[in-house]
């Protein structure tokens, strides 16, 4: 028995046509296998009709049904119905502000569902618009907590199963938001998760990362990857918390959310709340040290400071700036330009404090930290992060094109070649034994 299937939408207009042999006294469930093989839908999601009655809730031989050699069955995925409204939702979060933000979570929900149920696959004029559209629609939840709170449930769920531990047992997740006391504008969450093997919760900060949404931006846009270099680096050299890098649900969509995870430090204090006695002056040249070699700015009072106990420099947040290589790096340490984030008294313990000794602090540090190694370090630690993004079509700002698109992660390479050099002139000018 010979049948013609007639894959068709919710309104018949057809998507493909495939003729199928079958045995004369086949069933229904084993027409139902076909179809799986052939149009990689599950039994549970066919609708096939027979003269507009559903064959596929039948039993019995496809003779038994009234099937006939060379007769034509039309087949519907079921999810094939939520079509149309995941489209209009994608369009409508995208192209009006009216009820924008309702929009893109319908879009993110039957988005999550349709995967699931693989209709995208199926109809492939529909995943080509997801692939060009949805990620458009859904950057506006980038900083939406329940969204950031279930990526980083899902995060650290698997850190538990590979440390041993069973989904049911021993995992202990909440999250609350992040108050603004911890410093930074992008929107975050604080998360305590036990783990397989441990006694008692550990603190994170979970954020968007530098380009993600905040109160006055609420579109998310594409991570910076120097970000996730500094961040990794300065963890190695000890003056950043220990990271992670959370990504968004797959089924969700998401190309632009990457959540920037820190062990939470309570010995961390910020400039704000460091008065002139408590201040280690060699804490603050570390960070002029960092600010001019690594290219990062927005190191503002709430950002940066000091560890209690090391009285060292102290870096949580920042933004990553513009690739330079500065021809006399040794001017533009302390140019007080760049540190007009920092008040009384800190703008002054630097910029008063002995310039034979900054130096000399810098000098130190440079030898301490033996930044060319930890570059490399760190650029081998982020290659995990930066393939895991490229799987899930997570695009790279560039930001010294200025531009909000997609860029491979090669710029990568530019960035650490600048700061390579600025670290080997500084090393040149200090005269920095090796």
């Amino acid at each position: 028995m010979k049948l013609v299937i007639d894959l068709q939408d919710r309104d018949g207009k057809s998507y493909n046509r495939v003729q199928i042999g079958l045995q004369d006294q086949a069933t229904v469930d084993q027409l139902k296998d076909d179809v799986h093989s052939t149009f990689n839908i599950e039994a549970k999601y066919q609708q096939i009709f027979h003269n507009d009655r559903r064959i596929d809730l039948e039993f019995g031989t496809l003779e038994e049904t009234g099937i006939k050699h060379k007769d034509t069955l039309i087949l519907k995925h079921s999810d094939v119905q939520w079509w149309p409204q995941y489209h209009d939702c994608v369009e409508n979060a995208i192209t009006s502000k009216d009820n924008r933000i309702e929009n893109a979570k319908e879009s993110a929900r039957l988005h999550e569902q349709l995967m699931k149920s693989n209709l995208f696959h199926v109809y492939p004029s529909f995943n080509e618009f997801r692939m060009k559209r949805h990620h458009q629609a859904v950057a506006w939840l980038d900083g939406d907590l329940n969204m950031i709170g279930e990526a980083a449930k899902d995060h650290f769920l698997v850190q538990h199963g590979l440390k041993g531990g069973a989904p049911e047992t021993g995992f202990e997740y909440r999250y609350e938001p992040r108050p603004k006391s911890m410093g930074g504008t992008r929107k975050g969450i604080v998360v305590y998760a036990k783990l397989h093997g441990e006694e008692y919760p550990t603190k994170y900060s979970v954020k968007c990362h530098h380009f993600g949404t905040t109160d006055n931006t609420p579109k998310g846009s594409f991570p910076d990857i120097r970000e996730i270099f500094c961040y990794k680096l300065l963890e190695l050299i000890k003056v950043g918390p220990a990271v992670q890098f959370i990504l968004p649900n797959p089924l969700i969509g998401n190309r632009t959310s990457t959540y920037i995870c820190t062990k939470w430090r309570d010995d961390f204090i910020p400039l704000s709340k460091l008065n002139e006695e408590d201040t280690s002056v060699e804490a603050l040249v570390q960070l002029c040290l960092l600010r001019t070699v690594l290219c990062i700015s927005d190191l503002h009072k709430l950002n940066c400071g000091q560890w209690e106990e090391e009285k060292t420099a102290a870096i949580v947040d920042f933004m990553p700036g513009i690739n330079r290589i500065h021809k006399n790096i040794k001017n533009q340490l302390f140019n007080g330009e760049y540190l007009i984030g920092w008040k009384e008294p800190h703008y002054n313990l630097v910029m008063e404090f002995c310039e034979e000794r900054r130096l000399e602090i810098t000098k130190k540090w440079l030898q301490h930290w033996d930044l060319l190694k930890r570059i490399d370090e760190a650029d081998k630690e982020i290659k995990r992060e930066k393939d895991r993004m490229k799987e899930r079509n997570i695009g790279f700002k560039d930001v010294n094109r200025m531009a909000d698109d997609n860029t491979v992660t090669d710029d990568l390479d530019d960035y650490i070649y600048t700061v390579r050099e600025n670290v080997k002139s500084l090393i040149s000018v200090l005269q920095v034994d090796g």
